[in-house]
């Protein structure tokens, strides 16, 4: 039986809010106080949507029973298209249609899409967001608002990122993460996709950070003082952010530090009830890795924590960054 992972629905609840005056040095001048605000949301229910080569769309979720062949992890898929129609538009809501299309095609070497989607308005879309395709002004997915979003994994590294509006918190579950913020909303995918390329160029926010580095980091903070760690992420963004503020084609910048010292820094923590497991885990970096420990394995799906999927394998808990399952070729032996 073949599976092939395509996208994840959460429902959150939000807990409690965290609020603290946060000192920022500035080197020889007087350190500079904001407000970090932390919301603190709890995953209430999650599903990872997949397909299956016996029964269509499944969903896998938390306490079912999952048994890998020998060798699981195959090749990646295209993802297909998703056909998305704007029925209404109005200056504060928008009514949308939208139709998953996924596809079962292994892509040309060196592509994420295969010969039949390439072109499609979805497929430019994410192409742009690769930065291998132009803006296309008549496609839906570039009249949609969009977020500038930054991650943070406990230490030195910050990670920034664009999605669309209507994905929002499913970015996050996605992908490993410890913290997260949005920084910025702009009116289309086009404007915070540069905004995005000019801060990974002129400061140490990156758009791709080595896998391996994230899973470090996030590891070894788990069990952190949640404090220092709101000051740090703060701290570093508002640092990066002044690296930026003065360069011409960067003028958002400037509003985005204004908002933040005005109203305060919103950090989302997403908190699963079983965040605990990931310290004791096993975290595969890579696909082989993931293989090693998949192998044979038999297997009760805990949770989908921090963006991993945590699963009991009997004798050792297995941590699988989502990102590393998404659009993949999965062969296994049982799931119920």
């Amino acid at each position: 039986m073949n599976i092939v992972p395509r996208s994840v629905k959460a429902s959150y609840i939000l807990q409690g809010i965290d609020s603290s005056i946060i000192k920022c040095s500035r080197g020889l001048l007087p350190p500079e106080e904001y407000q970090g605000k932390q919301l603190n949301y709890l995953v209430k229910e999650w599903c990872i949507l997949a397909q299956s080569s016996k029964s269509g769309w499944i969903c896998i979720t938390n306490n079912m029973r999952i048994k890998f062949s020998e060798e699981p992890l195959m090749n990646k898929l295209c993802p297909g298209t998703n056909k998305l129609r704007i029925i209404s538009s109005s200056r504060d809501l928008m009514r949308l249609e939208l139709i998953k299309e996924p596809c079962w095609e292994k892509p040309p070497e060196g592509f994420y899409f295969c010969k039949k989607h390439f072109n499609t308005y979805y497929g430019q879309y994410i192409r742009y967001v690769f930065g291998t395709a132009e803006p296309n002004k008549n496609n839906p997915f570039f009249r949609l608002p969009a977020l500038l979003y930054t991650v943070y994994y406990g230490g030195e590294t910050l990670k920034i990122g664009t999605t669309i509006l209507i994905k929002g918190f499913r970015r996050f579950m996605e992908q490993p993460h410890l913290l997260t913020s949005f920084l910025y909303i702009g009116n289309n995918i086009e404007v915070v996709r540069k905004l995005e390329v000019g801060l990974s160029k002129n400061t140490p926010l990156s758009q791709s950070p080595k896998t391996k580095v994230r899973l470090r980091e996030l590891k070894d903070s788990i069990r952190k003082d949640p404090r220092e760690l709101r000051k740090k992420f703060l701290c570093r963004v508002i640092s990066y952010l002044g690296m930026a503020k003065d360069k011409p084609e960067l003028t958002e910048v400037k509003g985005i530090l204004t908002e933040i010292s005005a109203k305060g820094f919103y950090i989302n923590n997403i908190l699963t009830y079983n965040d605990e497991k990931l310290l004791g885990s096993f975290m595969p970096g890579s696909v082989d890795e993931a293989n090693m420990l998949l192998k044979n394995a038999d297997c009760i799906i805990e949770s989908l924590s921090r963006g991993f999927l945590v699963m009991n394998c009997g004798d050792k808990i297995i941590s699988v960054p989502y990102e590393i399952l998404r659009d993949r070729l999965i062969k296994i032996e049982d799931l119920r």
